[in-house]
This record gives structure tokens, C-alpha cells and sequence, in this order.
């Protein structure tokens, strides 16, 4: 079973969730899965990885 606490870091003052970003993707996933060895919920997003596109797409 995929432990998904691993991705997800609480702090005081709120969270911050570890994302694996694929860009340039077909259609746009979330969650995509989820990666056992980095510790990260797996998102895809359809935008390129340029001009700050696909960060723009996650946020």
C-alpha cells in the first residue's frame, strides 16, 4: 500500500506536499500515482517545461 504521509511535510504554519512533475504530457493527471522511491505524488501536466509553463499548469 502506498504510504502518501511520506509526501506530505506539516509545519506550523501550514504544509507542503512533494510533487514528481512529468511535462509535456498528454492530458493533464494529478495524481498521476505515486513514485515509492522518491517519496513524491506523481502529477502530469500537458504544458512544456519552458517559459515556466508547466510550474504555472501545477500552481
Amino acid at each position: 500500500m502506498n504510504n502518501l504521509k511520506d509526501s506530505v511535510k506539516r509545519y506550523q504554519d501550514g504544509a507542503a506536499i512533494d510533487l514528481f512533475v512529468t511535462p509535456d504530457a498528454r492530458s493533464s493527471v494529478f495524481p498521476a500515482g505515486y513514485n515509492e522511491f522518491r517519496k513524491r505524488i506523481e502529477i502530469k501536466v500537458n504544458s512544456p517545461a519552458k517559459e515556466n509553463k508547466a510550474n504555472l499548469e501545477v500552481i
